[in-house]
This record gives C-alpha cells, structure tokens and sequence, in this order.
C-alpha cells in the first residue's frame, strides 16, 4: 500500500512538471514571437522612411545635375535647395566635374575635393561624423553624390554631439548599426542588404529565452519519458 503511495505521488509529480515546463515554455516562446513582430513593424516602419527619403534625394540630385548641364552657377544651386536640408532630413548633397568638386549643400559633412570611387561605390558607409546611405547619378562628366544620414556617430559626445538616429526615424538612439545581417535588417529598394539595427539588450534578451525555452522542454521530454516508465 506504501509503495502504491509512493508510485502514485511520483507519477503525480512527474505529470505536473511535465505540464507546468511545457506551458512555462511554450509562454516564453510566446513573448518572444511577440517580440520579433514588433521588431517586424519597426523595420518596415524604418525603411518607409527611408524610401522617402531616397525618392527626395534622387530628385534633388536630378535638379543639381540639370542646372549644371546649362551652366548655371553654383549660387543657383543653393537657391533652389532647402536651407534646412541636412538639419531637418539629414541630406546632403557633393556634385563633381571631371572627378573635382564644385559644389556641396552642407559643412555639416567633409566634402573630399577628389571624388572617391572606392568610397562612393558603395551603398552605405561610415563616413565623417555619422552613417550614411549613399546614392550616385550621374550625366556626362558630372557625378552627383546624395548622403541620407541615418545615425550620428561622435567618437566622443556631450550635451550638442549626440549618436542619435537622424529624427524622422524616430528610433531610439541605444541601438546599434552593423554591416553584417542582425535583429533587423533594413534593405534598399532593390532588395539589397544595407545595414542591420540592433538592440544589445534584446539580443542578449532573445538568446536567454531561447536557452530557456530549450532547458524547459528538455525537462518536459524527460519528464515523460520517466512518466511512462512508471505507468
């Protein structure tokens, strides 16, 4: 009769443990599902933005070219762009003639008075003082540079020097850029891979929970294997 006690209490035991680290599991895997879509929305949300602003870009630089293609001055130039433009969208513009500079919209950004092939070949670099998506036209002997600044990137900051992201990204400014694939990973519109935007608390965040969900069903799966066998 003891051991019939006994038997039972184990096998009680052993069922709800088995019961409690599957649901404990599967709640963890739940949130963290939960977390992906929300980091789903903010990258959608990111690159909407960005698209906006590339579209602007691309039409800026058109205008810069076609003044330049009849001659006008560089003092049209600046007329007919924003004053705000990198204060308020984070764009800049460079315009090159024969591989030499001729106009730039901004001091905000070092303007190399040799273009740079190597540099500006590629779609998003760190360069200056920040992250910068890069577009390139050009007509003839003309290249125009456009930069999209998506983070500030200070070696050193204070109260005015901040590695925030550009505002009308409204992200939060922790979170970090890599050139390699990450959390999230924002793409050009062609489907090119640009950069990746990570959260070094979520990250260490999502690897806890994944070793925690595996711990539980690890103990789940032995649990009913020590269930069946006293059955």
């Amino acid at each position: 009769m003891q051991n019939d006690r006994s038997l039972r209490r184990k096998i009680l035991h052993l069922a709800l443990l088995s019961f409690f680290s599957l649901v404990a599991a599967l709640i963890i895997h739940f949130f963290s599902v939960q977390e992906k879509d929300l980091e789903e929305k903010q990258r959608k949300a990111f690159e909407e933005v960005l698209r906006l602003k590339e579209e602007r870009l691309h039409k800026t630089l058109e205008m810069v070219l076609r003044d330049r293609e009849v001659n006008l001055p560089p003092i049209y130039i600046y007329r007919e762009l924003e004053p705000e433009l990198f204060q308020e969208e984070g764009l800049t513009v460079y315009l090159y003639r024969n591989d030499s500079l001729i106009f730039w919209s901004n001091n905000n950004v070092p303007a190399d008075n040799i273009y740079n092939g190597k540099l500006f070949s590629r779609s998003f670099i760190n360069f200056g003082n920040g992250w910068f998506r890069i577009i390139v036209s050009e007509k003839g002997n003309l290249k125009a540079i456009g930069l999209i600044l998506i983070k500030n990137d200070f070696p050193y900051q204070n109260e005015y020097l901040v590695n925030d992201f550009q505002k009308d990204f409204n992200f939060p400014p922790d979170a970090g850029i890599d050139t390699v694939p990450g959390r999230i990973n924002i793409q050009a519109q062609s489907g090119e891979f640009l950069f990746s935007i990570n959260h070094e608390k979520t990250h260490h965040h999502s690897a806890v929970s994944n070793f925690t969900v595996f711990g539980l069903l690890i103990i789940c799966f032995i649990s009913l294997i020590l269930l069946l066998f006293y059955l």
